[in-house]
C-alpha cells in the first residue's frame, strides 16, 4: 500500500465514488476534498489552493469524544487546524484505490482509532463499480482497563444548488438508519448542482444516534473563510455529550447562511473490546445532460444506502479479491501499488450516462475532452481489461463519429457527447486512424475473438485504412506529417515520422489479420504490399545506425531520439503481431533510449534527446517527460528482454508522483529537471502502466495467471 502521513501535505487523496458517478477524496490529513459528484467533474469543489496542501471542504468533519471517570478526550479527527477547535496530532495513511486506511495518533487519545474508507471497484462488474457513495467504517478499540463512552460526530454542509437560499436539511428516522438528506427547494431547471446527498448511520442495539439538522457554519456576513467557521453541533456535543435531535425542516431564507448538520453515534466500549461504527455518504445529482448510469438502478440516496449496507460484505469481498491476487503476485512492491492506484481515473475522469454512453476524459479540469482517441490508445488497455462492456460502448461512439472520408475524430466532444472534434490543432492528425485500427484488433482478440464484434467494426477500420493511405503524398508508402498533427500537438513533425510511421506499420499488420478473418483478400493484399514498402522506407529514411530519428521529409530532418519512436512495435507485441522492423534494429534503438533518454533525468525518460548531453528544446513536449509514454516504452523494453532497466525506469516515473505529493492526480507531463507537474490532471494515458504486466506475463506464469484472473473475474450475484 502507498503510505503517507499527515505531515507530508499531500495535494490529492484517494477518490471514493463510482464510475461515472463523481467522487470525493479522502486525504492523509483526515479531510474530505475535491468533490465532483455535483456534476462538476471539470471544476471540483475545494477550498484548497492549486499545487498546495489539500485542506478539505469546509463543513465536512469527523470528531471524537471519549469519556469515563478519568478521561475527557475531544478532538476533530483531522490535522488541519480549523478556527480554535482542537484537532488530532497525527494521522498515518495507507492508500489502495479505492480504499484508504487512517490511523489517528495523539498522545491524549486513550483508545485505538482506525478509519477504513472506501468504495467498490469490481472487475467485469461495471454496474456495482458505479455506485454513487462512499463508505466509512470507524474501528474503536478500548485499550484502557475500564469502560469508555464515545461519541462519534459526522458533520456535513449543505452544498446543493448554486445559491444558499432554498437549501434544506431533513432527518429520516427509519427502521435501519438515521439519515440526513441535504437538498434545495425550487432549483432552476438549469442548475446542475441541484440534487440530494445524504449521510447515514445504521441503528444498532448497542448505540444511540442523535442529530442536529440545522446550524450556521458561517461566522461573518458575506465571508465564509477557511479558518473562521462555527461548528455549533460540535460545541453542543462537547457540552452535552450528545446532540439535541432538532430538525425544523425549514429552508434557508437569507444569504450568509452556510447550512450545516450533524449526526452523533454514541456507544459504550468495555475494556479490550473493539467496536465498528459504519457511516455512509451517498449522492444523487441527475440534473445534467443525459443523466447518470446509476439512475437506472436507484431512485434516490436512500435506495443506494440500503443497497450498500445490505450487500456490503459481498461488495467489499469482490473489491478486495483482485487486489489480493495482485499483491500475491511475483511483482515488485512499487509495481503492485502502481497497478492498483493508477486505476483512479475510473472515478475521477469518467462519464457514464443514463442513456448508456461511456467515456473517460483526457484530463477533466485541463482538457475536458471525451474519450480523446490518441490518449485512450494507451489508457484503454485498463478499460478493456477490467470493463470490456465499457470499452465497447466507447469504441461504438467513435464508430458512429467516423467522418464520411474515413477520418476518425480526435475525441467525442468537450464535456459532452455528440460534438466530436478533429483535433486540437487545425491539421488532421495522422496517428488517430492507425490507433483506431489497432484498438479494434485488440478488442477483437481480447473479447474472445468475437466474430460479431469484428463484423461490426471492420468496415470502419477499412475506411480508416483508406484514409490514412491517402495521406502519403510523396510515394514512400508512409503517412506524411505536416506539423503538429499527432498526439504531441505542440511539436511539429514533417514527412515520415518514427512515431506515426511505427504505429502505421503495426496497424497494417493488424488490418491484414482482420482482412484475412473476414475473407477480404483485396485489403489483405493491400496491407501486405504497403507494409513491405513502408517498412523498407521507414528504415531507409529514419534509421541512423543507432536509433530511428524523429522525422524526415527529404528536406528537413528531425535528428532526435524520441521515446515514442517504436510505439508501434510496442502495440504489435501487445497484440502478438510480427516485428515492424528487423529485431536487431528494435533492440539497438531500445538500448540507445535507455542509455540516453532515460539517463538524462532522475524522473523518467526525456521525450526527445539530440545527444547524450543535449536535450531537444524544440518545445515543452520534446524537452520533458510523458508519464504514460514512458510506461508504454518500458513495456516494449520488457518484451525485448530489458526487464531490469525497464522496471527501474517505470519505478522512477511512479515515484515522481510521491515526490510531488500528488499520487491520485497525475498529469500527462512532468518537468525533466524537477519532476514538477506540468500539464494534465487525473490523466487517462497513465493507465498504460497496465501494459507492463502484459509484457512480464510473456515469461512470468504467475503474472499471466493474475491477468487471466482479472479477465475472468467471477461476477457475484448481488
Amino acid at each position: 500500500m502507498v503510505k503517507f502521513n499527515s505531515s507530508q501535505k499531500l495535494k490529492s487523496g484517494v477518490p471514493l465514488g463510482g464510475i461515472g458517478a463523481g467522487k470525493i477524496e479522502i486525504l492523509p490529513n483526515g479531510a474530505l476534498d475535491f468533490f465532483t459528484f455535483l456534476n462538476n467533474l471539470d471544476n471540483p469543489l475545494t477550498n484548497s489552493k492549486k499545487n498546495k496542501e489539500a485542506k478539505g471542504v469546509l463543513g465536512f468533519h469527523f470528531g471524537l469524544v471519549v469519556k469515563n471517570s478519568r478521561l475527557n478526550f475531544a478532538k476533530l479527527l483531522q490535522t488541519v487546524k480549523i478556527d480554535n477547535y482542537k484537532n488530532i496530532e497525527r494521522i498515518d495513511f495507507e492508500g489502495n484505490f479505492p480504499f484508504a486506511t487512517l490511523q489517528f495518533i495523539d498522545k491524549e487519545l486513550p483508545i485505538k482509532v482506525i478509519l477504513h474508507a472506501g468504495s467498490f471497484f469490481i472487475p467485469q462488474d461495471a454496474s456495482n463499480s458505479s455506485l454513487p457513495q462512499a463508505a466509512f467504517s470507524f474501528k474503536l478499540e478500548n485499550k484502557t482497563d475500564e469502560d469508555v463512552f464515545i461519541s462519534l460526530a459526522i458533520m456535513a454542509r449543505n452544498i446543493v444548488s448554486y445559491w444558499g437560499v432554498g437549501r434544506k436539511n431533513v432527518v429520516r428516522d427509519e427502521d435501519k438508519f438515521i439519515s440526513i438528506d441535504f437538498s434545495s427547494i425550487n432549483p432552476l431547471e438549469t442548475d446542475t448542482l441541484a440534487g440530494t446527498f445524504s449521510i447515514a448511520a445504521p441503528k444498532s442495539n448497542d448505540r444511540e444516534i442523535s442529530y442536529l439538522a440545522e446550524f450556521n457554519l458561517q461566522k461573518k456576513a458575506f465571508h465564509f473563510e477557511q479558518n473562521k467557521i462555527s461548528l455549533k453541533a460540535w460545541e453542543y456535543l462537547l457540552e452535552f455529550a450528545r446532540l439535541p435531535n432538532i430538525n425544523s425542516k425549514d429552508c434557508v431564507s437569507s444569504e450568509s447562511f452556510q447550512l450545516g448538520a450533524a449526526l452523533c453515534v454514541e456507544t459504550k466500549i468495555p475494556p479490550g473490546v473493539t467496536k465498528e461504527i459504519p457511516i455512509y455518504f451517498s449522492w444523487y445529482f441527475t440534473n445534467c445532460s443525459e443523466g447518470h448510469f446509476y439512475q437506472n438502478n436507484f431512485k434516490n440516496t436512500d435506495e443506494v444506502i440500503h443497497y450498500v449496507h445490505n450487500k456490503r460484505e459481498k461488495l467489499l469481498s469482490a473489491s478486495l479479491g483482485w487486489q489480493k491476487k495482485i499483491n500475491d503476485c511475483d511483482l515488485p512492491l512499487w509495481l503492485k501499488d502502481a497497478l492498483i492506484n493508477n486505476l483512479y481515473p475510473f472515478y475521477s475522469s469518467s462519464f457514464w450516462t443514463k442513456t448508456d454512453k461511456f467515456a473517460l476524459l483526457e484530463a477533466p479540469c485541463m482538457c475536458s475532452l471525451m474519450g480523446t482517441l490518441d490518449v485512450r490508445f494507451y489508457g484503454s488497455i485498463a478499460t478493456a481489461l477490467f470493463f470490456p462492456e465499457l470499452e465497447i460502448k466507447e469504441m461504438r461512439l467513435f464508430l458512429k463519429a467516423q467522418k464520411q472520408s474515413g477520418y476518425i475524430p480526435h475525441d467525442l466532444g468537450h464535456k459532452r457527447f455528440g460534438m466530436p472534434s478533429c483535433g486540437t490543432t487545425p491539421l488532421l492528425w495522422k496517428d488517430l486512424n492507425p490507433k483506431f485500427m489497432l484498438m479494434v484488433y485488440r478488442d477483437f482478440l481480447w473479447f474472445d475473438r468475437d466474430r460479431k464484434f469484428l463484423e461490426e467494426f471492420y468496415p470502419a477500420a477499412k475506411n480508416a485504412l483508406e484514409w490514412i493511405l491517402s495521406t502519403d503524398k510523396d510515394g514512400d508508402f508512409l503517412p506524411d506529417n505536416e506539423g503538429c498533427d499527432q498526439t504531441f500537438d505542440l511539436w511539429p513533425f514533417f514527412g515520415a515520422s518514427s512515431y506515426v510511421g511505427s504505429i502505421f506499420l503495426a496497424s497494417l499488420l493488424a488490418m491484414k489479420e482482420m482482412a484475412d478473418i473476414v475473407s477480404d483478400k483485396k485489403t489483405k493484399h493491400t496491407c501486405l504490399e504497403w507494409f513491405k514498402k513502408a517498412r523498407e522506407n521507414f528504415v531507409k529514411k529514419l534509421w541512423n545506425g543507432r536509433y530511428f530519428i524523429c522525422y524526415n521529409n527529404g528536406k528537413i530532418r528531425g535528428e532526435a531520439s524520441t521515446v515514442g519512436q517504436l510505439i508501434g512495435q510496442w502495440y504489435a507485441h501487445v497484440l502478438g503481431l510480427d516485428y515492424i522492423v528487423p529485431k536487431e534494429l528494435v533492440q539497438k534503438a531500445i538500448r540507445y533510449i535507455l542509455s540516453v533518454n532515460a539517463r538524462a533525468s532522475n524522473f523518467g525518460a526525456i521525450n526527445s534527446m539530440l545527444s547524450k548531453q543535449e536535450v531537444d528544446n524544440t518545445c515543452w513536449h520534446s524537452k520533458n517527460i510523458w508519464i504514460g509514454l514512458n510506461y508504454a516504452f518500458a513495456s516494449l523494453a520488457i518484451y525485448e528482454g530489458f526487464t531490469k532497466e525497464a522496471l527501474s525506469l517505470a519505478e522512477n516515473i511512479y515515484q515522481a508522483s510521491a515526490v510531488s505529493l500528488n499520487p491520485w492526480n497525475q498529469p500527462d507531463m512532468i518537468d525533466a529537471k524537477t519532476g514538477k507537474y506540468l500539464f494534465g490532471d487525473h490523466y487517462m494515458r497513465n493507465m498504460a502502466i497496465w501494459a507492463i504486466p502484459f509484457a512480464l506475463a510473456k515469461e512470468n506464469k504467475n503474472v499471466k495467471e493474475m491477468i487471466d484472473y482479472i479477465v475472468h473475474y467471477d461476477k457475484q450475484e448481488f
